[in-house]
């Protein structure tokens, strides 16, 4: 009978998004990972197809942060805003919009990292602001969805 001594905890993780923007690695509460997918191709041979590996396929990530009460927290608008600008009619470049996220995984003790995932070309295809009730007690919430062009993992 196996016994799992220490097993992970799926909270001991921080996320960063490199090039100066302001999210606090700690206010995140959730991380979807991109899934990846490699496409098949079929090639043909007598009578069944042989596959062989085709393109890579990154999926989107999506992360869900708690909103901040102690000013404004901006940094989401105006990055969707670097990528397409609705009221100007365009956008900066991807040099200027697409970022580097270096998400970590820490063991038991809170600091040392045991897996480590970085998305190259990340910028922000969704944003599902927070949403308010009278009647509801839970914290203000808000999730944004990544395009991805490459992940590694070491």
């Amino acid at each position: 009978m196996a016994k799992v001594s220490n097993p992970r905890k799926q909270f001991k993780y921080s996320i960063r998004i490199m090039g100066g923007l302001g999210l606090d690695p700690w206010l995140v509460q959730e991380v979807d990972h991109p899934e990846e997918d490699v496409e098949p191709v079929p090639h043909g041979d007598a009578n069944y197809d042989v596959k062989t590996a085709g393109r890579v396929i990154i999926g989107n990530a999506t992360i869900s942060k708690i909103s901040r009460t102690s000013g404004p927290d901006n940094f989401l608008v105006n990055w969707r805003k670097m990528c397409q600008d609705e009221l100007s009619g365009g956008g900066q470049i991807p040099d200027v919009y697409k970022k580097t996220v270096i998400v970590e995984e820490y063991a038991e003790d809170g600091f040392t990292i045991i897996n480590t995932s970085v998305w190259y070309g990340a910028w922000p295809t969704k944003v599902n602001v927070k949403s308010h009730s009278r009647i509801g007690s839970e914290n203000t919430v808000e999730s944004f969805e990544l395009s991805i062009d490459a992940v590694d993992k070491y």
